[in-house]
């Protein structure tokens, strides 16, 4: 609970608060650039970089408004389908809030501390939330999207190497500054 009323302070500096615009600006042309569809409801994104780097520098909370600011104005300035629908900018908030739990002032960011904060979001928001959302807005079934969300799985353990290559060298990057 620490963590949370200490990133609401980060949000008062202006530092935080260019970075954390710059890291949303880049988590757009992340979005646009670099998203691949893998079916009609599983896409993968590399925009969770840059939330995860707010949540490490800054906390949960200004990852979470970066996270949700990223999924609404990729939304906007690029639709591609349909319009914003809140559930999924949630989700995307959600998100960039657990990396900031589990990233914000961490003394040392181990590859298992990175899987956790991985396995805690694909099952909490990949497996749980993001079908729940899916199947209220779309009318898809609960369960099929689930089943196949499954294949999303491999996909998790490369972005849990990703993360944990560029946290650490983020982590090596402010250490020296």
């Amino acid at each position: 609970m620490s963590k949370i009323f200490a990133s609401c302070k980060e949000l008062k500096s202006a530092k935080a608060l260019v970075v954390t615009a710059m890291m949303t600006a880049l988590g757009v042309v992340l979005h646009l650039a670099f998203t691949v569809p893998i079916n009609d409801l599983l896409m993968i994104k590399f925009s969770f970089v840059p939330t995860a780097i707010v949540g490490m520098l800054y906390g949960p909370i200004p990852a979470a408004l970066c996270g949700g600011m990223i999924d609404v104005l990729s939304t906007v300035l690029f639709p591609k389908s349909g319009g914003i629908i809140l559930g999924i900018s949630v989700c995307a908030a959600i998100n960039a809030f657990l990396y900031g739990v589990f990233f914000y002032r961490c003394p040392k960011l181990s590859l298992w501390r990175v899987l956790l904060a991985q396995t805690v979001r694909f099952l909490l928001v990949t497996m749980l939330l993001m079908p729940l959302v899916l199947s209220v807005s779309f009318g898809t079934p609960f369960w099929a999207t689930v089943s196949a969300r499954l294949v999303k799985i491999p996909v998790t353990l490369i972005e849990t190497a990703i993360l944990y290559a560029v946290l650490n060298g983020m982590k090596r990057i402010t250490k020296n500054s």
